[in-house]
Formats: C-alpha cells, sequence, structure tokens
C-alpha cells in the first residue's frame, strides 16, 4: 500500500506538534511495510535560505518527505506564520499556480492521499481528479479549524467565513475523515453535517524512545547543562502560539506568586519561551531542535491550557519521560480515561498548590511517574496509532 501525505507546513526535521504528529505516522506505517511519501510546503523562521532549496530525505525505509518553498508560496502565506494566530488560506493558490512536478509524480503514486487540514485539500483534489480520479482522500484534522478561528479572532468575520467555508468543502469532499478528538469528531458533524460514519477518532501517537524515563544522574546533567542545578523543575513545551502564549502568562503570574516552595522553578522549552517577559523563576529556552533532550530536566510537567482544539500531544510526551503532570481538563482533550495515577486535573488558580504536593514528594512522583508510562505505553505508542489508521486506509 502507498500513501501520500499533503501538509501545508515543513514537516522535516520535526521540532513541534503537527510535523511530530505527521512524522510519528509516516515512520510508523513504514516500519510496518507502507510506502509513505510526505509533500510539505512552507518555510520556519531562521532558516529560510535553507529552506527555498528543494530537498528530499529518506526517514526510514519506504519513508521519504519532500519540501516545497518558493519566493512567491512564501509570499503567498505571508500572513500566515504561526505566531499570528492566521491559518495558511494561501496553500490552494500555491499549489495551483505553482503545480509542483514532485506532487503531480507522488500523486500518481499513491493508493490513498491524504491533507494534513483542509488548507490544500481543494487544490490536491483537482489535481488528483485530473491524474487519478477514484483514489481515495482523508482529511486529517489537528483541531476544527473554524471553531478555532473563531475562538482567536472573534471580530474578524472575514477570516471566519473563509475559514470555516474551506474546511466545510473540504471535510463534505473527504472520503475519510480522521478527528483526534470525540469532541472534534461531533462538531464537524454538527457544523458541516458530514456523515459521522465517515469520521473515524484516531488520536496521536508518541515516540517511545525518544520520549522514556530518565536516571537521576541523567535528570541532574540536563538540568546543569541548563543552568537549573539543584532545582525542582516543572517543564511545560510548545510552538509560539496563542493558546500556548496564553498558557505562558500563566505560568509567569505562578512564577511571580506565593505557593511553590523554594527551590522551584519552571523550564519552557520551545518557541513559545521568545514571549517571556523575563520575571523571575522561569527559565525559557526559546527554539530547540530536539525537545527530548530539554525534557530529561524535568521532576513533573505542567499544562495550564485554556483555549485551543486538538489533542495535546505534549501531554503524551510527558506521560511517557515518566513524570507526573498537573494539567487543565482542556488539556487532557483525547486522552481514554480514567487516567492514571500521576496526572492531576485542575484549575489554574489551584496549580501552586498541587505543584508544590508534587514538589515536595520525591518518592510519590518516582512511583506517579511510573504509573504513567505505563500507561502511556499500553495505548498511544505509534505501533498501535498506525495500526488504526491502516485500517481506515485499507477499508477506503
Amino acid at each position: 500500500m502507498k500513501l501520500l501525505t499533503v501538509a501545508p507546513f515543513r514537516v522535516w526535521p520535526p521540532t513541534s506538534g503537527a510535523p511530530l504528529l505527521v512524522d510519528g505516522a509516516s515512520r510508523a506505517l513504514a516500519e510496518a511495510g507502507w510506502q509513505v511519501r510526505v509533500f510539505s510546503t512552507g518555510v520556519r523562521r531562521g532558516s529560510i535560505a535553507a529552506d527555498l532549496r528543494p530537498h528530499e530525505h529518506e526517514v526510514v525505509p519506504g519513508y521519504r518527505v519532500y519540501n516545497f518553498a518558493t519566493p512567491l508560496s512564501v509570499l503567498l502565506n505571508l500572513r500566515s506564520r504561526q505566531s499570528s494566530g492566521r491559518p495558511p488560506l494561501g496553500t490552494d493558490r500555491t499549489l495551483r499556480l505553482q503545480l509542483p512536478a514532485r506532487l503531480g509524480r507522488w500523486l500518481d503514486f499513491a493508493d490513498v492521499v491524504q491533507v494534513e487540514g483542509p488548507y490544500g485539500f481543494k487544490a490536491v483534489r483537482e489535481r488528483l481528479v485530473g491524474t487519478r480520479a477514484g483514489t481515495p482522500m482523508v482529511l486529517v484534522c489537528h483541531n476544527v479549524e473554524g471553531r478555532v478561528t473563531r475562538a482567536t479572532h472573534p471580530t474578524d468575520r472575514r477570516l471566519i467565513r473563509k475559514v470555516t467555508a474551506v474546511e466545510g468543502e473540504a471535510a463534505r469532499a473527504a472520503e475519510g475523515i480522521i478527528a483526534l478528538t470525540a469532541a472534534d469528531r461531533e462538531a464537524l458533524v454538527a457544523d458541516y453535517g458530514v456523515d459521522p460514519a465517515k469520521v473515524r477518532v484516531i488520536p496521536c501517537g508518541v515516540d517511545l524512545n525518544d520520549f522514556r524515563p530518565v536516571s537521576p544522574a541523567e535528570r541532574e546533567e540536563a538540568k546543569a547543562a541548563l543552568g537549573i542545578a539543584g532545582r525542582t523543575v516543572a517543564v511545560f513545551t510548545g510552538a509560539r502560539y496563542r493558546p500556548n502564549v496564553e498558557a505562558l502568562r500563566h505560568l509567569e503570574r505562578m512564577a511571580a506568586g506565593d505557593g511553590l516552595p523554594d527551590g522551584f522553578s519552571f523550564l519552557v522549552v520551545g518557541r513559545v519561551g521568545e514571549e517571556h517577559q523575563g520575571n523571575g523563576g522561569l527559565v525559557a529556552t526559546g527554539f530547540v531542535p530536539e525537545m527530548a533532550p530539554c525534557l530529561r530536566a524535568a521532576d513533573l510537567a505542567v499544562v495550564p491550557m485554556q483555549s485551543g482544539g486538538g489533542m495535546h500531544l505534549k501531554v503524551l510526551e510527558f506521560l511517557a519521560m515518566g513524570i507526573p503532570v498537573v494539567a487543565t481538563r482542556l488539556a487532557t482533550r483525547g486522552l481514554d480515561g480514567p487516567l492514571p495515577e500521576g496526572m492531576t486535573v485542575c484549575a489554574t488558580h489551584q496549580m501552586p498548590e498541587r505543584l508544590a504536593a508534587w514538589a515536595t514528594d520525591p518518592a510519590r512522583r518516582a512511583e506517579a511517574g511510573a504509573a504513567n508510562r505505563a500507561w502511556v505505553q499500553d495505548r498511544y505508542g505509534w505501533e498501535r496509532i498506525a495500526e488504526r489508521r491502516a485500517a481506515l486506509y485499507e477499508g477506503l
């Protein structure tokens, strides 16, 4: 079986949630015997010149990724930087105007074509009809874009209309839809009238090799490398994305307030840290090429998410590291209950008290962290998730 995935963002190397999801699923399918191609578009800040050079990379045998970017494609999507919160509505124009030859060859190769999110779905479908009519198409919904846009840009009615029109058309045209959570499945059916039978709930997975428990010595070594040796560390990760920035503000208030024990620090990993306003008790790394090495410094994790959609891959990564997690109810979207022993769900104003309780009890942290690891290993390893995706593709 041959699968082509088209993504309106740069996938390789994967450094944040959406690219990690695409890469993890693709790698697991390839290891199960599928032939997988990923055609991605876009550039990243700090590497634009390099990203504009075409590059094909074989990640593992059977899984190849190619990034397409030109000055015109960058211009067409200039306003849709992740930090702006604006969706990449220029993706369809990019693919229509530029007609990438590699995309045409890979469409001809595929038994199933899937698009990550609704942006670019229509252009891919138009081109597929002209070359391989009848090839089934799958829409992967990382969240419900219309609802996220209404939450992040509530006064921009024109943008909301555009996004909901694009998403609705893609959802109704797709032969199959992957929703990461049951709540997103219900929203897609309610908002766009799609047939519930074609929406399959398949959650994120996590790389259980990269994200693993570490020894006390490894943890102290990681802390020393970050300049926080000897402290109790609670980690938060994220891209420079509005819901993550909102969560960062909660962490800053916690760090500046009372209720946390002496020697306690927050560690914020990823580009969301570029928004840090500099108050004490919080260390921000900014962009890092890999999350896992920084997570080795963590004694526990905190996820004060108040907005956003889809499923939070960061929560799976924290659980896989074998550390306790303190999170809002929203942050647990998509997790199958009952939740493990080391997962504390509470409101943001309760978090300092819950974090302090974990911080002052190392033995309980170790026991609960082991339970978290076992729980996520049993449910969310990429091999298990890939089996569920493969069953959908083969059925189509």
